[in-house]
């Protein structure tokens, strides 16, 4: 009998191609949508234009912020717990990077997707607490978390790179029945 087997580099190469491309989809449909609003205002246009600050809040928040309102298309996937375009593009970006053999790569896609993913977390925290500012400083008590895990990150390089190494340096494959 003929056994196949697929590595789990390819696997996880596939898995991160598809949590980038609906990232990137996310980000370009919520970019081009266009509304037309029939009021005392009539608009026809796009929604980035109408209302810039619901567009942002889906980019950086997705559907844990409680007042972003229905987009164009029904994009809440999950509901409630929809994380943003952000999340799906550093998961993909960090899984792509475990399949490399360079480990400097995986390391800075490491640091890369701790800031991404934790901007799902942060903005809505944010948004949440009533802040309609959308400037930088609003954010920067919950960023200051982010910033020391990537400190500890740093201050830990070579242990971190020496785990990294090991982890690349497995060749484990998977069986397909």
């Amino acid at each position: 009998m003929l056994q196949r087997t697929v590595s789990y580099k390819t696997l996880l190469r596939i898995v991160s191609a598809c949590f980038l491309l609906y990232g990137l989809y996310l980000v370009v449909v919520v970019l081009t949508s266009q509304v037309s609003s029939r009021g005392s205002i009539q608009y026809d246009g796009p929604w980035v234009v109408e209302d810039p600050n619901a567009v942002m809040s889906y980019l950086f928040s997705g559907g844990l912020f409680f007042g972003t309102p229905v987009l164009p298309g029904n994009l809440y996937m999950f509901g409630l717990f929809t994380p943003n375009p952000l999340f799906w593009v550093g998961i993909g970006i960090l899984a792509l990077s475990m399949t490399s053999k360079r480990v400097w790569a995986i390391y800075v896609s490491l640091q890369l997707a701790l800031w991404m993913v934790s901007v799902s977390l942060w903005f809505p925290i944010a948004t949440l607490g009533g802040t309609t500012n959308y400037d930088p400083g609003v954010f920067a008590p919950s960023a200051l978390v982010t910033l020391a895990i990537s400190f500890v990150l740093l201050a830990f390089y070579k242990p971190v790179i020496r785990f990294l190494r090991k982890f690349s340096e497995s060749n484990n494959i998977a069986t397909i029945a």
